[in-house]
């Protein structure tokens, strides 16, 4: 064979195997290429932000999100920030087109040793744009078909965006550890700060996290964390970001992880878990979770801590009455600094501590709590814990002997609940009480809900007792019989029968309704029958004037929507929800115009356009302003005079009216200042009774009483205003719509029902 032909057929061959090899070169990119996604998506990038919910006051008291991302754009982002996070992860960021050839080559060497000395390979060498790459088109899976693909997208994106783009990008993107994505979000979850307050020790912290924030999380590795903190401080002081002083005074800067204090903070979980469902109900749950809404509420700090430590503080009190249950558990106390902070926490505990009984003497135990310190439980405060008992058959509940020492109600291993008490290292024994109850309260102008507080821990039960559980309103329901009687052509010194009566209810079934204190008292003026909640005087009045006005009016006042046409139901047997009776006693104290409940402002979208805002709010006059000013001063006598008196606040014009039920399953208190409306209700979740004359009165009204001292500490008193001649065009018109009882579309004017939601 001549030269010519072996030249020619090993330029054949080569141009074969070339072929061959630029084929597969063209396949594997093709199929590397053929789902890639496309860059172009991210001009329209909105990143998961956080939901917002804003007190009136402008606090933050709930968020909710999928990813904890706050949103900020990179003319917003401090230098220091930038140069930080360029100097630890891609020093070259702003001199490579989206490749950094000797990043590479560092990586390559660097898991070329790996694997010489047997240990896995480690891809590394990523850019920032490599990172956005695989942030947002790929998975994390370490193999070198992604990181191709990841090279490839990183020259797409350098192509398509500016530096400052992908920067704004990556730094929005990554994940910091603690469920918190991008820089702001960490910022305020490692340091509860903004961006703009962190010093540069923190920075440099933050700095470090995007490649293993489990690995470097200060709080759980010291020693690891510290050292590459200051390395990051290190590498910015030879690049020349920062002076030498700077250098030094963050490096011995310590990490410390600044929480608010707990009484500043607010506890609103029933308000944001009604308003949660609402939205999501509204508007789906990828608005809610990941469009950073800013929703502005009606919600009052003050007003609402006030409610939540007065609701608490009441429904202690009541479930001290009746006794001690018993311990939590028990513990070995030759161990017990080991095993104590291991417990299981019951819910509902705070803000009551945990704690072991060491020993015990006659006038005292010592006591050894989480925290591992130690402390004393005197006497005088274990008093209290008489046994209760409390058995099947027993209609009311009832306590033990009288506690004669401390050895009567603990043992050494006891795990209790304790309180420290103002006396240092002092604690009083304590117990998450089994009582039930809510409390809200109104604006009557406005129908703004400024505080609510649905149970005693959100923790224990997310139930909120203030606007799904239905009740018997018992005697807080009288209130509206005697309105009745009014709107009939009755005045508060009318005289009224309130003699013994009997009634059929069925066939062979009599009812004998008697009064709270199985008296009768003849005939007495229509202001002392509601001032002293008689039973028999508002059953004689509506045999009277018939049952259909006390319909009407219960339907129109949004109490219920249906009174069965029963005697039975005068005494507040059909159920009701504490925020539809409380709106129904503002409504009063509104000269009669109607008060509709409402529970946010406005809500924004993450560019704080406006996408929902509260309407005018239209007035419906419900009764006339006199009849509504009788009832408003009948209720401040029941107050000042009456069965209501336990809510009477010495220096203040305050009225409302107690509720209790047959054998005292439930108790209320609505009532109001001249611009407050407050609704309590207390009562077990199983209803079972509350104790032997544990009426609205001994129970409910001292947790408004309470609230109410609070809340007008400071303030002069304020009388309620008498009726005065409104120059309102619409009150009129109101009038005449309603005034031919037999004009069926009056009732759209009465049409008081309580919205299920806020749209």
């Amino acid at each position: 064979m001549n030269r010519a032909l072996k030249f020619l057929i090993k330029k054949i061959i080569y141009a074969g195997i070339a072929s061959v090899l630029f084929l597969g070169i063209a396949i594997g990119y093709i199929a590397l290429t053929w789902h890639m996604p496309s860059v172009a998506d991210l001009k329209n990038y909105n990143p998961p932000t956080i939901t917002r919910f804003y007190a009136a006051d402008g606090n933050i008291f709930a968020e909710f999100a999928k990813e904890k991302r706050i949103f900020v754009p990179y003319e917003k982002i401090p230098p220091i920030v930038i140069h930080t996070f360029l100097t630890v992860e891609d020093k070259n960021f702003f001199h490579h087109k989206g490749i950094d050839h000797s990043g590479i080559a560092r990586a390559f060497l660097k898991n070329f040793r790996n694997i010489f000395n047997g240990h896995s390979v480690r891809m590394g060498g990523s850019t920032i744009t490599q990172q956005v790459a695989k942030n947002f088109f790929l998975s994390h899976a370490q193999t070198f078909t992604r990181k191709i693909k990841e090279m490839l997208l990183a020259f797409k994106i350098e192509e398509l965006y500016s530096k400052e783009k992908i920067l704004e990008l990556y730094l929005n993107e990554i994940y910091l550890g603690g469920g918190s994505y991008g820089i702001e979000s960490a910022a305020q979850y490692y340091f509860n700060k903004s961006l703009t307050q962190l010093t540069l020790g923190e920075v440099a912290y933050l700095s470090i996290l995007p490649k293993a924030p489990n690995y470097y999380n200060y709080f759980r590795h010291q020693d690891r964390a510290l050292k590459r903190r200051n390395w990051a401080i290190e590498r910015l002081y030879q690049e020349g970001f920062v002076t030498y002083e700077q250098k030094i005074k963050a490096q011995s800067e310590p990490l410390k992880k600044t929480q608010k204090e707990k009484e500043t903070s607010i506890d609103a979980a029933f308000f944001s878990e009604m308003l949660r469902k609402d939205i999501l109900k509204k508007y789906g749950e990828n608005l809610l979770y990941k469009e950073g809404l800013i929703i502005k509420t009606t919600l009052d700090s003050k007003l609402q801590k006030m409610a939540r430590d007065s609701l608490r503080k009441g429904l202690n009190t009541y479930d001290r009455r009746y006794g001690w249950r018993g311990r939590i558990g028990t513990l070995s106390v030759e161990n017990w600094k080991q095993t104590i902070q291991s417990f299981p926490r019951p819910k509902a505990l705070d803000p009551f501590k945990l704690a072991i009984v060491l020993r015990v003497e006659e006038n005292r135990a010592e006591i050894g709590l989480e925290d591992l310190s130690l402390g004393t439980l005197p006497l005088k405060h274990v008093t209290w814990a008489r046994k209760h008992i409390y058995q099947p058959g027993m209609l009311f509940p009832t306590v033990g002997v009288k506690v004669e020492k401390v050895q009567d109600v603990l043992q050494e291993g006891d795990v209790i609940a304790v309180s420290p008490t103002a006396e240092k290292g002092v604690f009083s024994l304590e117990q998450i009480p089994e009582v039930e109850g809510a409390i809200v309260v109104l604006d009557p102008k406005t129908g703004n809900i400024l505080a609510m507080v649905g149970g005693y821990s959100f923790e224990r039960s997310q139930f909120n007792r203030a606007v799904q559980s239905k009740r018997q309103p018992g005697s807080a329901f009288k209130t509206f019989v005697f309105l009745s009687a009014l709107e009939s052509g009755y005045t508060p010194t009318s005289l009224i029968s309130d003699e013994e009566i009997e009634f059929e209810i069925a066939p062979g079934r009599l009812w004998h309704p008697k009064n709270i204190t199985e008296k009768s008292y003849g005939l007495v003026p229509l202001n002392r029958a509601l001032e002293r909640s008689m039973n028999l005087a508002p059953i004689w009045l509506v045999q009277q004037i018939g049952i259909k006005p006390l319909q009407k009016v219960a339907q129109k006042f949004g109490i219920t929507n249906h009174l069965p046409p029963e005697i039975v139901t005068v005494l507040g047997t059909r159920e009701t929800t504490l925020l539809r009776l409380t709106a129904a006693y503002g409504t009063l104290l509104n000269g009669g115009i109607k008060v509709q409940p409402k529970w946010v402002q406005s809500i924004y979208d993450r560019h704080e356009n406006l996408i929902f805002e509260a309407p005018e709010t239209k007035p419906y006059l419900l009764t006339s302003e006199k009849v509504a000013h009788d009832m408003v001063k009948m209720l401040e006598r029941a107050v000042t005079h009456g069965a209501s008196k336990n809510a009477h606040v010495p220096g203040h014009h305050l009225a409302g009216k107690t509720g209790s039920t047959n054998d005292y399953f439930d108790a209320w208190f609505i009532g109001f200042s001249a611009d407050l409306v407050v609704g309590v209700f207390v009562g077990f979740d199983h209803p079972k009774s509350l104790g032997k004359k544990q009426t609205g009165g001994a129970v409910a009204a001292p947790i408004f009483k309470n609230f109410m001292t609070q809340a007008l500490k400071g303030k002069p008193p304020q009388p309620f205003s008498p009726p005065h001649q409104k120059k309102v065009e619409w009150i009129n018109s109101i009038l005449e719509s309603v005034s031919n009882d037999d004009h069926d579309q009056s009732d759209s004017a009465f049409n008081t029902i309580i919205p299920e939601s806020i749209f």
